[in-house]
């Protein structure tokens, strides 16, 4: 640093220098042992929670598309280091996929064709930061001053290398598929390929490294991060439509800022941009940095925009579309940040107010999660414009306003869609735990066939049975009581379906969790290959009144639309599930949720503690959720305060620059049993803590007439909170009835099964499918009545 430079714009160049390098990794090729310098390709760095980016020509040096990620943990000040299993998912301008042999072709001379760009997907979940990116790259515009960083072999050892450049211009023009960005300054060595270019200025990420200049000058070549949206539809999932890369990354991105924005732990990235816009005297903007990020935050959970549907909006505002950049917006931050250019007045920022609400009146399908997003976008809107338009530009807005509420009113009235015919009715196997006596953790156990007519069929039964709660996924099963299931499921499955295998368990069993074991020495987990439920084994105390309430709940949820709710987690803090007083005011299609944020294994059980925003910021956990997830009612917009979001906007400043790329510390093998360093969608070990209160919650739920319910044993991962509270929605409300949720919960454990790290929220679900017109053999007595 300069000695003319601003002790805050030092000090804030200074956090961005260790948020870059946090985010900056290294690529290796998989080895059996740790990674070496003999093995390594190149540098690359954290976009999205599990997502790379890197140039083409490092990435398609792995073997079968296999690939190894190192980073240093966030949490340790003594260099150490957690390498993560990962696979390239797409290679520009070679498509989606590398070729099928796993290892593209270079390109004649050894170099590889621009935009030479790569994206690698960890197939573990791990705890890491991420840089930002621009949206629109102005520092590659003029001849400013930027940053890199990159790892390079230096003495035999990899090392994180930094260095200043300044942009001289272009070669092959200014926003062609081929432009690169000529840069000349410290010298870039290689290895360095793949690592982050940053404007220094705003405190972006702008560009990625290529290449370093020919002979011994400095500098080197850069491709800008528009580039990305260049990048085709991904391959299609099993039974999905193809995916856009691009978007799902970049919203992902987006919402991981957002949510930093409510993490006490650190600076967030906005933070440390607002302390360097500040210092540096760049021109005023209407927003400041953090209401520009939860912006983006807000227009994340939105469905991704179609590309088409973008260009129409972007015409209606500036009445032609002759003047977008090349590549043109995709995202919905790629046109945000378009907009963001001319909002540094008041009428710029009515543009982007306006466009935000087209955005809202574009039609897309009706979940809970959009919904919800629609909601906290259109708050948003209106705290803007009562802050910075002049009363003219206001009541348009307010005008724009009235078109979206209209429109939802008519789409929350329309008539229900008729509802698909019943599935037909097929042999279950029933398998039922009872503890032995003074034995923690010891079943008696029993396997039965139980056909649609009621007849049951004995299989096997045994006594003394070891099984501990929340094993490692794939934890083979007593050879016992997997011989007994396999001859249960040979009677029951059928060529084309397996059969539904129910868990009777009761009290102090939930946390059995048989669907995560294998019966074979081989093969994957039970949950994968077929629905597994559980079914409440003891008697439910219940008089008249409330046994009539159980018979409307599993009717309404099997006939009309089915809805989701939250009923133990606010704010990412655990609250008492209702009594039930409580339960008999929610609606009869509701499927209860539970985050298990209250559990002494997640990681939003603390007290509370009001912060300034008349939030409990203070004692909210890292990544958690900033809000009540209700499917069916309004929530107070995503992380923006308990209103409008004015306050906690207004006051931007970072809490701990120094500690801005810090995390609360992951202990890569939490549970002392040698299961690796990185958490790979393997739940941790329960307690009696825990499961006790899931058990007092469902014995709740039991006995205000809820039959379905759904729930994580152990609690949120770390960051995972919010993502548990939408998706389990959607799951829930996409089903359409209740009848869909266990074949719904199997896809979603296979694809955690596969590394999917776009369901690891749904780790550790369990699903209680209990119907009360079928009572368990020989448990008829199960309802008792309340004297």
């Amino acid at each position: 640093m300069t000695g003319d430079i601003a002790p805050d714009l030092s000090e804030a160049r200074d956090a961005l220098i260790r948020l870059v390098e946090a985010a900056t990794v290294r690529l290796h090729r998989p080895t059996a042992g740790p990674p070496t310098a003999a093995d390594f390709l190149g540098s690359g760095f954290f976009v999205a929670p599990g997502w790379v980016l890197t140039c083409a020509h490092v990435a398609a040096e792995a073997l079968d598309g296999e690939i190894q990620v190192v980073f240093r943990t966030a949490a340790e000040d003594d260099g150490a280091e957690r390498a993560v299993r990962a696979r390239v998912a797409a290679l520009l301008p070679d498509g989606p996929r590398p070729s099928p042999d796993g290892r593209a072709p270079r390109a004649r001379g050894g170099g590889w064709p621009p935009p030479d760009l790569a994206l690698v997907e960890l197939l573990e979940k791990v705890d890491h930061p991420c840089v930002y990116l621009s949206p629109h790259g102005s520092a590659f515009s003029g001849e400013g001053e930027v940053r890199h960083s990159g790892w390079a072999v230096m003495g035999g050892e990899p090392r994180l290398v930094t260095g200043s450049c300044r942009v001289l211009g272009n070669v092959d023009g200014g926003f062609g598929p081929r432009t690169q960005v000529r840069l000349g300054g410290d010298l870039i060595v290689p290895g360095m390929s793949g690592g982050p270019v940053v404007d220094f200025r705003r405190g972006e990420v702008v560009g990625v490294v290529k290449a370093k200049a020919d002979g011994v000058q400095g500098g080197g070549m850069a491709i800008r991060i528009e580039q990305l949206r260049r990048l085709p539809f991904g391959p299609a999932m099993p039974d999905q439509p193809a995916q856009d890369l691009y978007q799902t990354v970049l919203h992902s991105h987006d919402l991981f800022h957002a949510g930093e924005l409510t993490a006490p732990v650190h600076a967030a990235w906005a933070d440390v941009q607002q302390m360097l816009v500040d210092g540096g005297r760049l021109p005023p903007r209407a927003l400041n940095c953090r209401q520009y990020v939860r912006l983006l935050g807000h227009l994340a959970w939105l469905p991704l925009p179609d590309p088409v549907v973008q260009r129409d909006l972007l015409a209606g505002l500036l009445g032609t579309v002759r003047d977008l950049p090349l590549p043109p917006p995709r995202a919905w931050r790629d046109t945000v940040g378009l907009l963001r250019a001319r909002e540094t007045s008041g009428p710029g920022l009515f543009l982007l107010l306006r466009y935000c609400l087209r955005v809202l009146l574009v039609p897309r399908e009706a979940r809970a999660s959009v919904e919800r997003a629609e909601r906290d976008l259109e708050g948003w809107i209106q705290s803007m414009a009562d802050q910075h338009l002049p009363e003219a530009h206001r009541s348009e807005i307010t005008q724009g306003r009235s078109a979206y509420l209209a429109r939802r009113q008519a789409r929350t009235t329309a008539p229900r869609a008729p509802q698909p015919p019943p599935e037909p009715s097929w042999p279950t196997v029933l398998l039922e735990l009872s503890d032995a006596a003074w034995q923690p953790g010891v079943y008696d156990w029993r396997v039965r066939v139980v056909e649609p007519d009621g007849l049951v069929r004995p299989v096997r039964e045994g006594n003394g049975l070891l099984l501990q709660p929340h094993v490692p996924q794939g934890t083979p099963l007593p050879l016992e009581l997997a011989d007994a299931l396999e001859e249960a499921f040979q009677q029951s499955d059928g060529p084309d379906r397996r059969a539904v295998l129910e868990l009777a368990l009761g009290p102090g069993r939930l946390g059995v969790d048989i669907e995560s074991r294998r019966t074979g020495p081989s093969g994957p987990p039970l949950g994968v290959v077929r629905p597994v439920v559980i079914r409440w084994a003891d008697p439910v105390p219940q008089d008249e009144e409330s046994s009539h309430r159980c018979a409307d709940r599993w009717r309404e949820t099997h006939t009309a639309a089915v809805r989701a709710r939250v009923l133990d987690c606010e704010d990412g803090l655990g609250v008492p599930v209702p009594d039930e007083e409580g339960q008999r005011q929610l609606p009869p299609t509701i499927v209860p949720l539970l985050c298990g944020a209250g559990t002494a294994g997640g990681t939003g059980w603390q007290p509370r503690a009001m912060a300034p925003d008349g939030w409990g910021a203070w004692s909210r956990s890292p990544g958690a959720g900033p809000y009540p997830a209700d499917a069916g009612t309004a929530a107070p917009p995503r992380g923006t305060g308990r209103h409008s979001g004015a306050a906690d906007d207004a006051a931007y400043g970072p809490r701990d620059l120094y500690g801005a790329h810090d995390r609360v510390p992951y202990d890569p093998d939490p549970w002392g049993a040698g299961w690796g360093s990185a958490w790979d969608g393997t739940p941790p070990p329960g307690n009696a803590a825990d499961d006790g209160r899931r058990d007092d919650d469902v014995a709740r739920l039991l006995r205000g007439g809820f039959r379905v319910i759904l729930w994580r044993r152990t609690g949120p991962v770390r960051g995972a909170c919010d993502d548990f509270h939408q998706y389990a929605a959607d799951t829930v409300v996409g089903s359409g009835t209740a009848a869909r949720l266990p074949e719904l919960v199997r896809r979603l454990r296979a694809r955690v099964h596969e590394g999917r790290t776009d369901t690891f929220w749904s780790t550790d679900l369990a699903l209680l499918y209990d119907d009360p017109g079928r009572p368990l053999p020989g448990h008829d007595h199960r309802m008792l009545r309340s004297p």
